[in-house]
């Protein structure tokens, strides 16, 4: 059986959604009201949150996807 470029490139994407719901959960804590990290800190997760979330509106084709390194906190 084959498998399709446009299949591959669905699931593809489906596993990069997957990750970057993965992803964005672990963070979802820096974006609280009540967390105790600097306003800096908190501005440094919301941008890689934001480059996490850009990754999968990239995808074009099945290249390996190289995700934003998180911040230290």
């Amino acid at each position: 059986m084959e498998i399709k470029s446009e299949d591959m490139l669905q699931y593809h994407i489906g596993w990069a959604k997957s990750e970057r719901n993965k992803l964005l959960k672990e963070t979802d804590w820096t974006q609280l009201n009540d967390c105790e990290l600097s306003a800096e800190k908190v501005n440094e997760y919301s941008e890689y949150r934001k480059a996490v979330r850009q990754v999968v509106r990239d995808i074009i084709d099945t290249t390996p996807i190289v995700w934003p390194t998180p911040p230290t906190s």
